[in-house]
C-alpha cells in the first residue's frame, strides 16, 4: 500500500484494527498548512501497527488468496482509516472512491434489477448482467430435487 514504510504487529491495540505510530502531530500539520497557503506538505511514509487478532485483519489475510483485488482495496482503506484516526488525512474526499469500491464489492452478490425514474418522467431499468433471479418454477424444481 502506498504511504506505508513499515508494518508491525501491535501489542497494545484491542478494538482498532490498525493505527499509525511515530508520526508528526496533526496540530503541526495544520500549522504547516497555514504557513503554505492552505497546502499541506506531502505526508511522509508511515509506520502502521496492526492488531493481528482483529476480525478485519484476520479476514484480510484470508481474502488475499480468494479475491486479491478487493483485498488491496480493503488494505488501502485500513491504512486510510488509520491516517484519518491520527488526524493526518488532509482531504477526506480522497476516501470516497475507495469506499465506493468497497460498497460495490459488498453489494455485488446481491445485485438485481432496479427501476430508476429519471427527472423527465422516464423509467430506466438497470439490470446487472450476472444476476439471475429465481422464479417460482425454478424454486419448485430445486425443491423437488432436494426431496
Amino acid at each position: 500500500v502506498p504511504g506505508i514504510k513499515k508494518v508491525r504487529a501491535s501489542s497494545r491495540l484491542a478494538d482498532s484494527p490498525a493505527m499509525i505510530v511515530d508520526h508528526e502531530s496533526a496540530a503541526m500539520r495544520r500549522m504547516m498548512m497555514m504557513m503554505h497557503d492552505g497546502k499541506a506538505p506531502e505526508l511522509p511514509d508511515q509506520t502502521l501497527e496492526v492488531n493481528t487478532s482483529h476480525p478485519i485483519v484476520l479476514g484480510l489475510a484470508g481474502m488475499r488468496a480468494a479475491d486479491e483485488a478487493t483485498a488491496k482495496i480493503v488494505a488501502q482503506q485500513l491504512f486510510t482509516n488509520a491516517v484519518l484516526a491520527a488526524g493526518l488525512l488532509d482531504d477526506p474526499r480522497a476516501m470516497i472512491s475507495n469506499m465506493n469500491e468497497l460498497l460495490k464489492a459488498a453489494v455485488a452478490p446481491h445485485a438485481q434489477s432496479v427501476a430508476v425514474e429519471g427527472g423527465d418522467g422516464t423509467t430506466v431499468e438497470i439490470l446487472d448482467e450476472d444476476y439471475t433471479p429465481k422464479t417460482d418454477e425454478k424454486e419448485k424444481e430445486e425443491g423437488k430435487k432436494g426431496e
